[in-house]
Formats: structure tokens, C-alpha cells, sequence
């Protein structure tokens, strides 16, 4: 009997010594996972603040992301080994109790006890079932880790959600703000009138051969300059419209003027429907057309008269 005791002890002292390991193991692995969630949030506090206030770029945020990313791995797999090394070790301490406690069992049986069983005939030993731990082969993610992952991915998800949103609204704003600028510059500073004699405005139609050509002397009474000028003739033939965007020598000063002949192909616009002059200007450093109605100017073919005429 002391034989069991002193063998029971020291069970029970190896018993401890492992449960304490396991313990000094997950300690380590949960320190390690507690600096590397401080650094996940960290960098994602860093990129996130510095994005919304202007002093980092989207580049540099999503690399933020992936590196905290990175460090969460770093962090999440020693405890995730750690978690199975100590799950390993509990199966096969359980399993080691199961097998000794059945082997009581059949020694009793056996007549290991003294008079326990004796002169008892007929008594046959009961086999006892190989255990084998529960849930093996099934395990999931343990709730730390998965409580972990979908902090960080709703974290990072909402970092990239609003990267988006701000550049998404930063190019339509741009793009407001730019076709904004044109128009008002359009509107306002660039204007163009026909030269009238006699109160009639001089754009006339004539033939020369096989082709016809629009004469028009256009002046600039706006406050910016004219860099070129676009024409578009429509008519009622196939296809019925000819532009021509590369006018030589059709620039105008603020104040200044130019005569014009644009010729244009019969057989593409039919008969004359309407005439269009768009004026191009410098904006922001872009050649930009203006085809507002208060800068383009626009006649009807019923109001222009044949250049022969009087």
C-alpha cells in the first residue's frame, strides 16, 4: 500500500509540474498575442488618423493595413500552436488515466485485491472500451483567436471601406469643382459676336466647284483670350455634320477679330441647316472648348444669306 501511495504521489507531482508548464507556455504565447494586437491597433490608429487629417497618402494607409495584418499573424500563431500543443497533451493525460484506471479495474477482476474475488466462479472480466478523446478531428478556432480575427477584420474592413469613401469623394469633388470652373470661365469670361453691317451679322454661304464654304468674320468682346476656334456645319444629308477643329490662324486677342473661309463638302451635309462656332480656351492650362450657349455662336441656314447676294 505505501508502494501505491508513493506512486500515486508522484503522479500527482508530475500532474502538477505539466499543468504548470502548460501554463508558463500560454502565458508566453498570450503575451506575445496581447503586444501584437497592441501594435495591430496601433498601426491602424496611426494610418487611419493620419489619412483623415491629410498627412499620409492611401498608398501609405494600405500598407499600414498590411503590416498590422502581418503583425496579428505574427502574434496569432505561437498561441494558435501553443492551443494545440496543450489540447495534444491533455488527450494523451486523459488517455493515460483511462488506461491505468481500466487496468485497476481488470486486476481487481483478476483477483489483484485480496479476497476480493475469491471462490467466486463464474465471474468473467469485463472488457473495457478503448477511449479515445471526444471531438478529435473536428476542432474548431478557439474563441480568443476568433473574437481576435473579427475585431481585426472589422477594423481593417472599415480602414479600407472609408480609403475608399474619401478617395471616391475626393475625385468627384475634383471633378465638380473642375467642369464647375469651366463652365463659369466659359460663361463669363469668354464671349464672341458676328460683325453686322447694317445691323445684319456677316456669315454668308458660297460655292467654289464641287464644295461649299462658310465666310464669317467673328470678333471677341469677351475678357479672355481665344486661342482657336472650332466650326461644326450640320445639314440634311449623310451623315449630315462636318467639324472642323484645326483652324489655322484663328486665335483672337480680348477686343480682336478674324475673317474666316471654312470649306466643307456638299455631297457630307446636304443642304445647310445650322452653323456652329465654338471658341477654345485656356483653362487651368488645358485647351478647353466652350460650347455653352453664351460663348458658341449659332445661326440657323435660313438666316444665312449666299455670298453672291447683295
Amino acid at each position: 500500500m505505501d508502494t501505491n501511495k508513493y506512486k500515486s504521489f508522484n503522479a500527482n507531482v508530475l500532474v502538477n509540474l505539466e499543468i504548470e508548464k502548460s501554463k508558463l507556455s500560454r502565458e508566453k504565447s498570450i503575451i506575445l498575442l496581447d503586444k501584437a494586437l497592441m501594435l495591430y491597433f496601433l498601426f491602424l490608429f496611426v494610418g487611419i488618423m493620419g489619412f483623415i487629417n491629410g498627412y499620409i497618402k492611401a498608398s501609405v494607409l494600405n500598407a499600414l493595413v498590411l503590416m498590422s495584418f502581418g503583425v496579428l499573424v505574427v502574434g496569432i500563431i505561437p498561441y494558435w500552436i501553443t492551443m494545440k500543443k496543450e489540447e495534444k497533451k491533455l488527450e494523451s493525460l486523459i488517455l493515460e488515466f483511462a488506461r491505468a484506471k481500466a487496468s485497476e479495474v481488470e486486476s481487481m477482476f483478476n483477483g489483484g485485491v485480496s479476497g476480493g474475488f475469491s471462490g467466486v466462479s463464474g465471474v468473467s472480466v469485463p472488457k473495457v472500451p478503448k477511449v479515445r478523446p471526444r471531438g478529435r478531428g473536428k476542432r474548431g478556432v478557439s474563441p480568443l483567436i476568433a473574437t481576435v480575427l473579427l475585431i481585426a477584420f472589422a477594423v481593417a474592413l472599415g480602414a479600407v471601406v472609408m480609403n475608399w469613401g474619401r478617395t471616391y469623394t475626393e475625385n468627384t469633388v475634383a471633378n465638380v469643382e473642375k467642369k464647375s470652373d469651366v463652365d463659369v470661365k466659359c460663361s463669363l469670361d469668354v464671349q464672341m459676336k458676328l460683325l453686322e453691317l447694317s445691323d445684319k451679322p456677316q456669315m454668308c454661304v458660297g460655292e467654289w466647284g464641287t464644295n461649299s464654304y462658310i465666310n464669317f468674320t467673328a470678333i471677341n468682346v469677351g475678357t479672355k483670350k481665344i486661342d482657336g476656334l472650332r466650326v461644326t456645319v450640320i445639314g440634311d444629308g449623310n451623315p449630315g455634320l462636318v467639324s472642323n477643329t484645326s483652324i489655322s490662324n484663328s486665335s483672337m486677342v480680348i477686343g480682336g477679330a478674324v475673317k474666316l473661309s471654312i470649306p466643307y463638302a456638299v455631297s457630307s451635309v446636304g443642304s445647310l441647316k445650322k452653323v456652329l462656332v465654338i471658341p477654345v480656351v485656356d483653362i487651368n492650362g488645358i485647351q478647353t472648348p466652350c460650347s455653352g450657349s453664351g460663348s458658341t455662336l449659332e445661326r440657323d441656314g435660313s438666316d444665312i444669306t449666299a455670298c453672291n447676294s447683295s
